[in-house]
């Protein structure tokens, strides 16, 4: 009789968990998500990964990602360790003009990225990891002032006073888009 009391209460458990995670997804995502793929699951030394990164938004409204240069994503490779062995980034020159783009609900935008330098690696297991890289910066909602007795510096700092308040917040702050794909480099 000891044991079918725990037993019942772990079977009263998975279903109330059952209960509450179909609860959940019945509103929807809430973010935006990331897919990354490679074209093959296996590469011999020397044949080049290619690599496709699907930012989509299954969410049921729009989402808008600011950019301080031309590039928006980044992919990278690290070996079974951790350590990592590649950026696609690294030897590459972005264009100094901010970009954007907006993903209506069910839009996705895809990047491509190859990863040619397997030759020298050891053979093994690796993890292809990608994410947008949006900025960040400062934006203020509510009033502003621009009064030199209570903003010295003339910086249009947020009210503090009257009716009307303003807040410092960071814009384009969210949950971060991102993904990973493993790999095999091996002799054959």
């Amino acid at each position: 009789m000891r044991n079918r009391v725990p037993l019942l209460s772990v079977l009263g458990l998975v279903i109330l968990t059952a209960g509450a995670t179909h609860g959940q997804g019945q509103a929807g995502p809430t973010h935006v998500i990331g897919i990354l793929t490679t074209n093959h699951a296996s590469y011999k030394r020397g044949e080049p990964v290619e690599m496709r990164f699907v930012v989509k938004n299954p969410t049921k409204s729009s989402q808008h990602y600011d950019f301080v240069t031309a590039r928006q994503f980044d992919v990278w490779v690290s070996d079974a360790r951790g350590v990592e062995v590649w950026r696609w980034s690294r030897d590459r020159a972005y264009a100094p003009v901010m970009t954007a783009f907006s993903l209506a609900p069910g839009e996705s935008k895809t990047y491509t990225a190859e990863y040619d330098l397997n030759r020298t690696l050891p053979l093994g297991i690796y993890t292809a990891m990608a994410a947008l890289t949006p900025s960040v910066h400062p934006a203020i909602r509510g009033g502003m002032t621009f009064n030199p007795d209570n903003d010295p510096n003339n910086v249009g700092g947020p009210k503090r006073s009257g009716t009307e308040t303003g807040t410092i917040v960071e814009s384009g702050v969210g949950t971060q888009v991102a993904a990973t794909a493993k790999f095999v480099i091996d002799a054959n």
